[in-house]
């Protein structure tokens, strides 16, 4: 996810209607403690039920959050650990990253 528009950083469960627990699970990365107006910039990762187990197998953690330029948050990644057809436990790296050009 790019352009979130939020402020702060943090994590958040979310429930389906379909669902008695959380489902999808959410992370976020802005920096700016608050946002005036519309704002701009802001990245996340949305794990559905799947990415979220991986990421409990994983060992459930952190995100890595990247330095901010110029104030605004632009990149973040995370780990998760998937189980293949063969048992095997795969490691992997998801990067959400987001720098717009608006150089004509």
């Amino acid at each position: 996810l790019q352009e979130t528009w939020l402020s702060g950083d943090y994590r958040r469960q979310i429930e389906t209607s379909h669902l008695d627990t959380p489902s999808n699970c959410l992370f976020f990365h802005h920096g700016q403690p608050a946002q005036e107006g519309r704002g701009s910039g802001g990245v996340g990762i949305l794990l559905g039920s799947g990415g979220r187990t991986a990421w409990k197998r994983a060992g459930s953690p952190e995100p890595i959050r990247g330095e901010l330029i110029e104030g605004v948050a632009r990149c973040m990644g995370l780990e998760i650990h998937a189980v293949d057809n063969y048992g095997r436990v795969i490691k992997y790296f998801i990067i959400s990253a987001y720098h717009p050009d608006s150089k004509k």
